[in-house]
């Protein structure tokens, strides 16, 4: 008897326990935008442009702590998967580089094959834009004995991609990512939803899966100039058109 009354609190316990489930896997399923810009990375096979990342400014209403930051790194993993080389020339960036060059200067890290006083590659583009706007809402549901909550984060870019060369705005759009995620439990046990940035992180980058989607597609549209990267002796590299 003793035994079966264990058995039973332990039920107790563990369906009054929080359950947790991100209803966008892979970031952004709800919308299909993940696998929509995978396919158009794989498609993709123009040159592997250089495109500097600007640091993303706020300019959300609240003032979201971080969330320009998060724009930023989320921006340069995405543009890497999608087979682009991006450079960080973010602010923070650059006073690294300043710091790791004065340390190869005094020679407390060794100069390797690379000098930091040499800078960045060349640039072809840059990215820029801010955070318009940011907000997160939460659904509820009763049913019988048990309760669920959906939180939901919105987020809206406005950005740019920039030819450097010209200074003309290739692209020069709002990008709106979403981003959904829901506790559950018994009714008035385990369904206390706390702060998240994995909502913010989540809106971010469904909204930037969407930016590198298009931008994919511009640079695909645009007709290849090739570059002379190196001159030595009888060997002259080029810069190819397409990857191989």
């Amino acid at each position: 008897m003793r035994s079966t009354f264990m058995v039973a609190s332990l039920l107790a316990v563990a369906a009054c326990s929080p359950t947790i489930s991100g209803q966008v896997k892979d970031d952004a399923s709800v919308t299909g935008q993940t696998q929509k810009l995978e396919a158009a990375g794989a498609n993709y096979h123009g040159p592997a442009y250089t495109i500097a990342i600007l640091k993303f400014a706020n300019k959300t209403p609240s003032k979201v702590l971080g969330i320009g930051e998060a724009a930023t790194d989320i921006l340069r993993t995405q543009l890497k998967s999608a087979g682009l080389e991006p450079i960080d020339i973010s602010e923070d960036a650059l006073q690294q580089q300043e710091e790791l060059i004065k340390h190869q200067q005094t020679g407390a890290v060794k100069k390797g094959k690379k000098d930091a006083a040499e800078g960045f590659e060349s640039v072809d583009y840059r990215v820029q834009g801010a955070i318009t706007a940011y907000s997160e809402a939460e659904e509820g549901k009763d049913m019988l004995i048990t309760q669920s909550k959906t939180q939901i984060a919105r987020v809206t870019v406005d950005y740019s991609l920039i030819d450097i060369a010209t200074g003309k705005s290739l692209l020069a759009e709002s990008g709106a990512g979403e981003y959904k995620k829901e506790t559950g439990g018994l009714l008035g046990f385990g369904s206390r939803s706390t702060a998240d940035v994995g909502l913010r992180d989540g809106a971010l980058r469904d909204a930037f899966s969407k930016v590198l989607e298009k931008m994919i597609t511009k640079l695909s549209n645009l007709p290849y100039q090739s570059r002379i990267m190196l001159i030595e002796g009888p060997t002259v590299i080029i810069r190819a058109g397409e990857k191989s």
